[in-house]
């Protein structure tokens, strides 16, 4: 045999392939024909050993349905009101039932496919009432617009002209502002004090004023801001 680290390339000798089977076949001497007899009696005795079981034998059943376990409900006139007295001075027996209530019927509504004629004319009418009146906005686009009387101080007029040049750098245009309108002051002059003033006592410098008639801008009053 080959060693176990040996490389079998590098070896001298050549090397064949064989299988296990014919490698083992010159060390077990197989001569004897196998017995027949002997192999169906072990057959046997092997079957008597087993057991099998019966299911395996038996056709299968075909499922039934279970039925519910049948409930004993009271007859008919086992179910009839018995009376009860209830705890009262004043009121007789009455009878009382102790089968349950019913489940109550729901009713579904549906709404029809189609209007009927109240709810066609009622649709009608909404419809009209948000519909556009078109008689009525031609109508009015058709009628001539008056311009209120300061609407031409606002607009402006603009007149035709041509360049001087056919190609002139610059174009300069003047609009004409309306005059500022200033208020006008009363025409009163500064009168008199009708007070007698000593100043025999007094140590204030006195100098004399001289009143101009020219009006004098007033200026405007200044508000205390609020917080």
């Amino acid at each position: 045999m080959i060693p176990r680290f040996a490389n079998p390339h590098l070896r001298q000798q050549h090397t064949e392939i064989i299988s296990r089977a014919a490698l083992f076949a010159d060390a077990e001497a197989n001569d004897e024909a196998p017995d027949l007899s002997r192999a169906s009696e072990l057959d046997e005795m092997l079957k008597a050993t087993l057991e099998v079981p019966a299911s395996l034998h038996e056709r299968p059943k075909k499922r039934r349905k279970l039925e519910p376990p049948a409930v004993d409900t009271p007859s008919q006139s086992q179910q009839q009101s018995v009376g009860f007295r209830l705890v009262s001075s004043k009121l007789p027996p009455r009878a009382i039932c102790l089968e349950p209530k019913p489940a109550p019927v729901i009713k579904h509504w549906e709404p029809p496919c189609e209007d009927d004629e109240k709810e066609a004319e009622e649709r009608s009418q909404r419809a009209q009432a948000a519909a556009v009146d078109m008689s009525w906005l031609l109508a009015e686009s058709r009628r001539p617009y008056v311009p209120r009387p300061n609407e031409s101080r606002k607009t402006l007029s603009a007149i035709a002209a041509g360049p001087p040049t056919p190609s002139c750098p610059m174009l300069v245009l003047e609009w004409s502002t309306r005059p500022t309108r200033h208020s006008r002051f009363s025409g009163d002059t500064a009168r008199p004090s009708p007070h007698e003033i000593s100043l025999s006592g007094s140590q204030c410098p006195v100098m004399s004023i001289r009143t101009s008639e020219e009006p004098t801008k007033m200026g405007a009053k200044r508000s205390r801001a609020r917080r």
